[in-house]
């Protein structure tokens, strides 16, 4: 997981296909950026390994943010 800095685009990258489209909701816990942890919605499919969603603020830099968990909200 990846944020850009002065952005709000989250970049995820994942070691399997994720097999998401844009419209999906995502929860993301565990983040090192509070602001990009939450609901969220996929707003972007770029590979059948990385994806990105808006987070809720734009991103004070850019960097691995490290600790991510990602997964289907129910």
């Amino acid at each position: 997981v990846t944020s850009v800095l002065n952005s709000r685009i989250i970049t995820v990258t994942t070691a399997d296909d994720h097999g998401l489209s844009v419209g999906i909701p995502i929860d993301v816990r565990g983040l090192a950026s509070q602001t990009a942890e939450g609901k969220y919605i996929v707003t972007k499919v770029t590979s059948t390994k990385t994806f990105t969603y808006l987070a809720r603020s734009v991103q004070a830099e850019t960097k691995e943010l490290s600790g991510s968990f990602l997964r289907i909200a129910s």
